[in-house]
């Protein structure tokens, strides 16, 4: 029983009262059986002495016959009668089932009849010359015995039968009290088997359920669970599943709680207040305090002065939004200096607690401000200079100035070389704006057309110099795109610039605006030897180039673009030109269409 499964003991919920149920039916069954039985016999009994009462009437008629019987009456008609009583009598002694005594009775009362009636047709004959009284009744005197030998034993039949009558009556109260024994026992048999399926239903399922139930809830506690079962059920097999399921819980915890203590950034959890709850050993290398020492303390009192709102705001804003918020903190050191830190934080209503990881940038900030330097050192104290020599270059370059043929072409190359690398100092400074955020939009309503003329005025000298024609296609007079004009026109420039660069002689590069959807959209079809598939999407990440463009630039100009449409909120990109899109032909080459869309 201890290891019978749920499908068995369920079957056997079953199975055990019905059997019962059956057990007991049978019993009940056969004692209705005994009482009916005895109550067939009991009518049996009464049927034979009211046809034993039957022949007792007859004899009397027999009595009477002789009695009233005169000297005129016919002797045959007399003993026809005598022979009509007679089979009248033995017919209402047969019985379909008589039992042994009941036949010896009657086979002896037969033989009283048959010699009573022998004894009769004498008397009859006897009777028919009698003279006077005294003759006749000194003639029926002789059949009396015989009569009252009849008599006697059908009082035999009589009395036997009442015997057995009063013998089944007995039986039919024993019976009667048996079915009142069997009703008792089936109530009690049933009441008895419900408790003990009860009692079992509770020692095999009820308290493997609580047993369970409890150790789920011990389990979402965190606390240590009841021992395994060692019941080889399904209850039991689904118990050691949640304990292994603990097991391996812990487990990860630990791993968790390994990851947490081993991790290079600040991981703690504060409450609605902004107190620190918990802490890593972080807190000791990145601020030199103990994590018993931060618990309690509040994150705004951890903060300089300037930054102490901020991190008031940060917890608000983290309670508020089911979201990750970030913000730039400086902590003060238990040694009085400040170290930099990046803030992630994360709300939990489920455990009313927030969760922050804090990245030390100390280090990331003071290269960003290097950098920052850099750049503007190479804006000012690089680019000036070589705006300085440009303008002198370009002096020489004059009639005025009186130099050879020889040496004003050295200039004029001079002067080329000084304003490619001015372009790349710009594209290094506006990448560096872009990537930093610091290079604000001024957003208006603009005509498409107007900013594809702008951008053709730009390149114009770059197309002749490359022998290529520029193409406006219609459509763009009428499109009217909000942007900034002078980013979308570098982006415009950028990509002329690229397609001239890349197209054979006498082929031409063409530009459409059109609307799409919300959007409008841009393109740049040239038909040049394209851009390889695999490069489509990497040609616009920093410092990408094709094998065919590799050497030609920084490598920062699609960059730029991209930077500059997704500030718009736009989407950029490359195709292959298959003359389909705005029904060109392609007059050498595979071809590229670059793309972007602004949201109108």
């Amino acid at each position: 029983m201890k290891y019978l499964k749920i499908n068995s003991f369920g079957l056997m919920l079953v199975a055990v009262p019905v059997v019962l149920q059956f057990l007991l039916l049978c019993g009940m069954l056969t004692v209705l059986w005994s009482v009916q039985h005895e109550a067939m016999r009991a009518r049996e009994s009464r049927n034979r002495v009211c046809r034993v009462n039957d022949c007792i009437v007859s004899g009397f008629e027999f009595a009477w016959l002789m009695v009233s019987t005169r000297n005129n009456v016919e002797l045959p008609e007399v003993l026809r009668q005598i022979k009509e009583i007679e089979k009248d009598t033995v017919s209402k002694l047969d019985e379909p089932n008589p039992d042994a005594e009941y036949i010896a009775q009657t086979n002896k009362a037969r033989a009283s009849i048959g010699s009573m009636t022998g004894v009769a047709e004498q008397v009859f004959r006897q009777l028919k010359v009698a003279e006077n009284s005294d003759e006749r009744l000194k003639t029926i005197g002789t059949v009396s015995d015989k009569f009252f030998q009849v008599g006697d034993d059908l009082s035999a039949i009589i009395e036997t039968e009442q015997k057995k009558r009063l013998q089944i009556f007995g039986l039919s109260s024993d019976d009667r009290k048996k079915v009142q024994d069997w009703i008792f026992i089936f109530i009690a048999v049933n009441v008895l088997s419900s408790i003990a399926m009860t009692v079992f239903f509770a020692s095999r399922i009820k308290l493997p359920i609580n047993r369970i139930s409890h150790n789920l809830k011990l389990l979402s506690e965190k606390q240590p669970l009841l021992p395994a079962s060692t019941s080889k059920d399904e209850l039991g097999t689904l118990d050691r599943l949640i304990h292994s399921v603990a097991n391996e819980v812990e487990k990860a915890h630990d791993r968790e709680l390994g990851l947490i203590e081993k991790a290079a950034d600040l991981i703690c959890s504060l409450d609605e207040t902004g107190t620190f709850l918990t802490v890593n050993p972080m807190a000791m290398r990145m601020l030199s305090l103990k994590p018993s020492e931060l618990i309690g303390t509040k994150l705004s009192e951890l903060t300089i002065l300037e930054d102490s709102f901020a991190a008031d705001e940060l917890i608000r804003n983290s309670i508020s939004s089911n979201d990750f918020q970030s913000a730039g903190l400086t902590l003060r050191k238990a040694d009085g200096t400040s170290v930099e830190t990046r803030w992630s934080c994360l709300w939990s209503d489920l455990e009313g607690t927030l969760f922050c990881v804090a990245h030390d940038v100390t280090k990331e900030n003071e290269l960003a401000r290097m950098k920052q330097d850099f750049m503007n050192m190479i804006s000012h104290d690089l680019r000036s200079p070589l705006t300085s020599i440009m303008g002198g270059l370009t002096m020489l370059t004059k009639d005025k100035a009186g130099v050879s043929s020889e040496f004003k072409e050295e200039a004029e190359s001079a002067i080329r070389s000084a304003e490619k690398l001015i372009g790349f100092i710009d594209d290094l400074l506006d990448f560096q704006k872009l990537s930093a955020g610091q290079m604000p939009l001024e957003v208006e309503s603009h005509n498409a057309a107007t900013l594809i003329a702008e951008a053709f005025e730009l390149v114009a000298a770059l197309a002749r110099d490359r022998q290529i024609e520029l193409r406006h296609l219609d459509g763009a007079e009428t499109v009217l795109v909000t942007c900034d004009r002078q980013k979308v026109v570098q982006v415009i420039v950028n990509l002329l610039s690229n397609a001239i660069k890349f197209s054979p002689a006498h082929s031409s590069v063409l530009v459409a605006a059109k609307e799409e959807g919300d959007n409008i959209r841009f393109s740049i079809i040239d038909f040049g030897a394209g851009v390889p598939e695999d490069m489509r999407v990497a040609i616009f990440e920093p410092f990408q180039q094709t094998a065919t463009t590799r050497h030609q630039g920084t490598g920062l100009g699609l960059a730029i673009c991209k930077m500059i449409i997704d500030a718009h909120g736009g989407a950029i990109g490359v195709s292959a030109n298959v003359g389909s899109e705005l029904e060109t032909k392609n007059q050498g080459g595979n071809g590229s269409v670059f793309w972007f869309t602004i949201p109108k």
